[in-house]
């Protein structure tokens, strides 16, 4: 299976405000993996999180993908609230080898598009 990685840069006067990062056949042709959504501290509350997550559900749309997935930090609870809150739920953890003996467990959460996708 041939796998379509993208990259997406968001911009502010000229200026990168952040990147998403995609996998658009993540496991089966249906999955669209969010492997990245970094919005710069500066930035964050101001709606630019939700834009991305609106552009990336649009794109997972248009290449006729209908399950969007991602994983987060299970510490970082701005995220996972973040995320929550836009109807991702969470279906699991993954633990995954860093290298030199450390490990990081993320929570793996799901949304299907067309459940309140553009929330």
């Amino acid at each position: 299976m041939e796998r379509e990685h993208q990259f997406s840069i968001g911009y502010h006067a000229g200026e990168p405000l952040g990147f998403a990062s995609v996998d658009k056949q993540y496991i089966s042709p249906a999955n669209f993996m969010i492997h990245k959504l970094y919005v710069l501290p500066s930035f964050q509350g101001k709606g630019i999180g939700k834009e991305f997550l609106d552009y990336l559900t649009m794109l997972a749309i248009q290449t006729k993908h209908d399950t969007l997935i991602l994983k987060v930090f299970v510490k970082n609870q701005n995220a996972i609230r973040f995320y929550q809150h836009r109807g991702f739920r969470v279906i699991g953890e993954e633990v995954s080898e860093l290298g030199k003996g450390y490990t990081v467990k993320d929570y793996v959460m799901i949304k299907k598009i067309g459940d309140d996708s553009l929330v």
